[in-house]
């Protein structure tokens, strides 16, 4: 047996002990009434982007623009990326994936080996972003990385449903 050096004795910790006890029982249950969850959950995606983007973009390298096709499964986003350097006028086809919370939209670009033409057709590159959505407009930020001209960041776009 546990004796308590608080005041009131073995007695009050218990009853200290009891009203803890039920109050995390009761906010349990309130939580699960509710409808609440301990862990958290993204919330639905509240836009369709399926179909074709295309626009502007800037970025440490120079300006260019892109043009995203589209498709959506619920909260995942898949398709084709194209984007394009306007200062060399080089051009990179590869693929995007991401996930969209509401309207925000977290994406990740791929241009694979082959994706850009010769004499770059080794060239890779991989680009991350955040974007927010509505049914007709993308716009948003993103960082990469080129395999042959290194990094470019600060990168700001802003693409129009074609």
């Amino acid at each position: 047996m546990t004796v308590s050096t608080c005041r009131g004795g073995p007695r009050r910790a218990r009853g200290a002990r009891l009203a803890a006890a039920a109050i995390v029982t009761a906010a349990t249950v309130l939580t699960a009434h509710c409808g609440g969850s301990s862990a958290s959950t993204a919330p639905s995606p509240s836009v369709s982007l399926t179909g074709t983007f295309s626009g502007s973009a800037s970025d440490t390298s120079g300006p260019g623009s892109m043009t995203w096709t589209l498709s959506q499964n619920g909260a995942s986003v898949s398709g084709s990326a194209t984007l394009a350097d306007d200062t060399t006028g080089v051009s990179g086809r590869g693929t995007i994936s991401g996930t969209l919370a509401g309207a925000a939209l977290s994406f990740t670009i791929t241009i694979p080996a082959g994706g850009f033409p010769a004499p770059y057709g080794a060239c890779t590159a991989q680009t991350q972003g955040s974007a927010q959505a509505t049914g007709a407009s993308i716009q948003g930020i993103y960082n990469g990385q080129n395999s042959c001209t290194g990094p470019f960041q600060n990168g700001r776009f802003s693409l129009t449903k074609q």
